[in-house]
């Protein structure tokens, strides 16, 4: 599930490149009240995400405990994958207890990224 960066061969070389970053809000209190069922929803969620960011040309390239580092090559369709997550969440978690789903928060950049090492 994991992908690099593209066209990042040599370390300091810098591309442009759309990234969304997810975490999920309150995972630390959550993980500290019942990490069995947390683990499990953050399990179900990145399956429904990793999903959506193929059907968008994404790539995951880093999974970051409760979040995800994720490329696209344009906004266009990086914006059009968070909206589609939001609302798939927000369709799938309506008639249910906060309990019972897992709130994410989604960043998109777009920049120069370099390789570090």
């Amino acid at each position: 599930m994991k992908e690099s960066l593209p066209l990042l061969d040599k370390v300091g070389e810098r591309v442009l490149a759309v990234v969304m970053f997810t975490d999920v809000v309150g995972f630390s209190r959550r993980m500290s009240s019942n990490e069995t069922e947390t683990l499990e929803l953050l399990q179900e969620d990145f399956s429904t995400i990793g999903t959506l960011v193929e059907q968008y040309k994404g790539k995951i390239i880093k999974t970051l405990g409760d979040g995800l580092l994720v490329s696209f090559s344009g906004a266009v369709n990086a914006v059009a994958c968070g909206v589609k997550i939001q609302e798939n969440f927000n369709n799938r978690t309506k008639p249910t207890e906060p309990d019972f789903f897992l709130q994410h928060r989604i960043g998109i950049h777009l920049g120069d990224v370099t390789r570090a090492s």
